[in-house]
């Protein structure tokens, strides 16, 4: 799977399964829309509300929202001590580089911070990488579960 953040010629290609990342590329001024935490938050929400079989839960109170695909969750919302955050899971090397080239990119929150990233607001966090990182995030678990438990657009692809 390839993480395409940003677009044109500014964009960088992050291979998961590929230890080597070219470093990410920081767009002209004026071609990055900032996101806040909040706006991060809703809209991470909205992309993993359409993924197949996602289901939200409220499984540690009202406060932190989680979404699940066969009961393991892919995506949680929380704003600990009023900080608007988004937990994804992630490849390891793929947390790394992240975390190394992307500012608002951090260990999870309250996760596995090997296999777990948190989202906050920044001038680097675009709609296009949080797409990509839901849909990463939710590829991962899928790919974990038995064939079975899978949602059925996913039962017959080859691994």
């Amino acid at each position: 799977m390839q993480i395409k953040h940003g677009s044109g010629h500014a964009a960088t290609l992050l291979n998961r399964g590929d230890a080597h990342y070219r470093a990410l590329e920081l767009f002209p001024e004026g071609r990055m829309v900032a996101m806040d935490g909040e706006q991060i938050q809703d809209y991470a929400a909205s992309v993993a509300a359409e993924l197949p079989s996602a289901e939200k839960d409220f499984p540690f109170g009202d406060e932190t929202t989680v979404y699940r695909v066969a009961g393991k969750i892919f995506i949680l919302v929380a704003s600990p001590y009023g900080r608007p955050l988004v937990n994804l899971k992630v490849d390891p090397e793929h947390s790394v580089a992240l975390r190394q080239t992307v500012a608002g990119i951090e260990p999870g929150w309250h996760m596995n911070k090997k296999h777990w990233i948190s989202l906050a607001g920044s001038e680097q966090i675009t709609e296009d990488l949080v797409t990509e990182l839901v849909h990463e995030s939710y590829e991962l678990i899928v790919e974990s579960l038995p064939r079975k438990n899978r949602p059925v657009e996913y039962r017959f692809r080859a691994d």
